[in-house]
Order: C-alpha cells, then sequence, then structure tokens
C-alpha cells in the first residue's frame, strides 16, 4: 500500500557528499525573521535529515509553540504554535560556509471559508496568547531561583534576617500559586483541583488555534481577562523583587 506524504510544506535538498557538520533548516516570514529553526544535531521529532544524495523535511506550517517547564501538568496539553498564514515565505539551508535560500508560497486551504485576514487573526491573538504563557513560567523560574537564594542567604544569617527572607519567600510562594497549580502532579490532578493562569493560557491558546476562523468575541474577551490577571501577579512579583536583596 501506498504511503501518504507527511502534512505541510515538503522541502527537498540534497548533498554530493555526507555533511561533516551540523546542517540547519530555518523557515523565515514574508519580512526574513526567522520562525522555525530544525538541526540534524536534534533528535526524536524535528531532526533534520542530512545524508548523502536527496534528503526530504516537512514542515508542518506551525510556529514554536510554548515550551512548559519540567514536570508541569496541562490539562490540555502543551500550548501549540500557531499555524502560518497564507504567503510567501522562505527556507534556508545552511551546511558549513554554504547556504542557499529558496522562496516559497503557503497558499490557502480550499475546503476552508475564512479570508486570509481571519487567520491572520487567529495566528496573532494564538500567538500573544503562547507569549503570555511564556511570561508565566519565565516569572515562575525568578521566583524559584529567588526562593532558593533567600534560603541560602537566610542559613547564615541572623533571627531578623531570617525572618525577613521567611516573610519574602512566603509572599513569593502566594504569586508562584496564581501562576500555576502546585498540586497538579498527575494527568488527573486538573479535574480536581482550580486551574491557574498556566492552565488557562495554555488551554485558551489551542482552542482559538482549533480549526481555522477568527477568534470569536468570547476567546478575545477571555484572553483580556486572563492577560489582566497575569499582569496583576507580574506586578506583585515585580514588587517583592524590588525587596529583594540586591534588588532582586
Amino acid at each position: 500500500a501506498g504511503e501518504n506524504p507527511p502534512q505541510g510544506a515538503l522541502i527537498y535538498y540534497t548533498f554530493a557528499q555526507a555533511p561533516a557538520g551540523e546542517v540547519t533548516l530555518e523557515i523565515l516570514d514574508g519580512q526574513g525573521t526567522v520562525v522555525r529553526s530544525f538541526s540534524s544535531k536534534a533528535r526524536g521529532r524535528g531532526a533534520l535529515p542530512a545524508k548523502v544524495g536527496m534528503n526530504r523535511f516537512a514542515w508542518d506550517l506551525r510556529y514554536p509553540g510554548g515550551e512548559v517547564p519540567e514536570g508541569v501538568i496541562l490539562r490540555g496539553g502543551p500550548p501549540e504554535g500557531a499555524e502560518a498564514v497564507p504567503g510567501t515565505y522562505q527556507v534556508r539551508v545552511t551546511s558549513g560556509a554554504w547556504s542557499q535560500t529558496q522562496a516559497f508560497q503557503v497558499l490557502m486551504d480550499p475546503r476552508i471559508s475564512a479570508t486570509v485576514a481571519d487567520l491572520q487573526a487567529q495566528h496573532d491573538l494564538q500567538t500573544r496568547t503562547n507569549g503570555r504563557v511564556k511570561d508565566t513560567y519565565d516569572a515562575v523560574g525568578r521566583i524559584r531561583a529567588l526562593k532558593a537564594q533567600l534560603r541560602s542567604q537566610a542559613e547564615g544569617g541572623d533571627d531578623a534576617a531570617k525572618r525577613a527572607a521567611t516573610a519574602l519567600e512566603q509572599r513569593l510562594t502566594e504569586v508562584e500559586g496564581e501562576l500555576l497549580n502546585q498540586q497538579f502532579r498527575s494527568e488527573k490532578d486538573p479535574l480536581n483541583f482550580e486551574p491557574k493562569l498556566d492552565n488557562l493560557l495554555a488551554y485558551l491558546s489551542n482552542v482559538i488555534g482549533d480549526g481555522a476562523g477568527r477568534p470569536t468575541v468570547a476567546m478575545r474577551e477571555e484572553f483580556e481577562v486572563l492577560d489582566g490577571r497575569l499582569e496583576v501577579q507580574l506586578s506583585r512579583l515585580r514588587e517583592l523583587l524590588g525587596r529583594a536583596p540586591g534588588g532582586g
């Protein structure tokens, strides 16, 4: 039986000799900005073939998805990257000092009724949502690093310093608890405990990206609500970082 080709943009390139080092393949948008990058040194899904002769690589037409820290549970899975809007793109393959760039077109799917403007609006809102997921986890990383610093400093401090460090750590933990629910330890926990901002934003991102069409009013309103809630916590975090030893 025949095998269906993978979905997305199929990119073919050849090497007369096996490349000695890393080979990279970059996808650029119409303005020349790199939107995805793949490497022959990668492993598993997304690994770039780089053998003698003809090579084929399939770009799934998606921008990068949201990166989720290890151990974090999301009820709807990690946020997918926004889908490429129909238009002109470029692919650039590089091996050592050699590089070649070729333009290609992403075409509108004739089966859908959405316009390019509809798909651009969908792409933009999903990208903004994924950006706020990143902001959430960046904040969690800063909180955890500062809490570890406070614990270390408190060990050698006097009682007053220890009390101040403990109080600040508690405030940081409160903010962290609004960003993600640390009770999530298994895939079933989101059914039993309240999802926090990371889960809500990641879930919204995937809802926005489901199908092909302009985001609904409800999606835009939900984003504004979650965006506002996140900004409240980021503002609290900035204030606490200012109180930390060395100004955070």
